[in-house]
């Protein structure tokens, strides 16, 4: 039997994080390091298929006894190790083996989130895919999280003139309905592309009362986060 061993060719893989370079949507990211399997205290091989490593994002549901549902929404792999074709195993003793994974710039997946249902999160998975034995299964896992957070910078917004925009019809698309209330012609515009962490939210409301007489002391603007689930 063997064990895995993930660890970095620089800084410290003994904690919870492993490190890597670049800035997730806004460079490159890469992660690299060595996978290395040992020997157990009986020093005998294992008979395996496969010993991958990948770079991968989920997403779960969480619940009090921890993940209910969970959604794999990226995965970069790297087969490091594979028996030879025409053989369902292979004998692997002690082995090393350095890998680099490189995330492009416009890889998908959102910025590690921890809420108390939802959770969003990167990791660095060594996995040997081995004869299945009892008490143990098919497979041995290593892995260490990613603190990845998305840098997308938006394209700056253009700040038109109030006075020179049409009314109402070209640009108040938008119109409120509530009982016994005034009704409003209003339009809101909002980026159309991902805001990074501290950037700022450029965005624009525009008002008109249907009523002339009708004047607007205030006007309130609320961000609210939605998370959906595809299931």
């Amino acid at each position: 039997m063997v064990h895995l061993i993930l660890s970095t060719t620089k800084g410290n893989s003994s904690s919870r994080h492993f490190p890597f370079q670049g800035y997730l949507g806004l460079t490159p990211v890469r992660v690299d390091g060595v996978v290395c399997t040992r020997f157990d205290e009986d020093q005998k091989p294992i008979l395996a298929k496969s010993l991958t490593v990948s770079v991968r994002a989920y997403e779960a549901r969480q619940g009090r006894g921890g993940p209910q549902h969970s959604r794999l929404l990226v995965d970069y792999s790297q087969t490091l190790w594979r028996k030879p074709d025409g053989q369902e195993y292979a004998e692997l003793g002690e082995l090393d083996r350095s890998f680099k994974i490189t995330l492009p710039k416009r890889v998908a997946g959102f910025s590690t989130a921890n809420f108390l249902d939802y959770r969003l999160y990167w990791r660095l998975e060594a996995v040997l895919e081995h004869a299945s034995m009892a008490s143990v299964g098919s497979r041995l896992l290593k892995h260490f999280d990613l603190m990845l957070i998305r840098y997308d910078t938006p394209p700056p917004l253009p700040s038109p003139s109030i006075a020179a925009l049409p009314f109402p019809q070209t640009i108040l698309s938008h119109a409120t309905n509530k009982p016994r209330a005034p009704v409003l012609h209003y339009n809101l515009s909002t980026p159309t592309h991902p805001i990074g962490p501290s950037d700022l939210l450029f965005t624009s409301v525009f008002i008109q009362p249907l009523d002339p007489s009708v004047s607007i002391r205030s006007a309130s603007l609320l961000v609210e986060r939605r998370i959906d689930l595809h299931e």
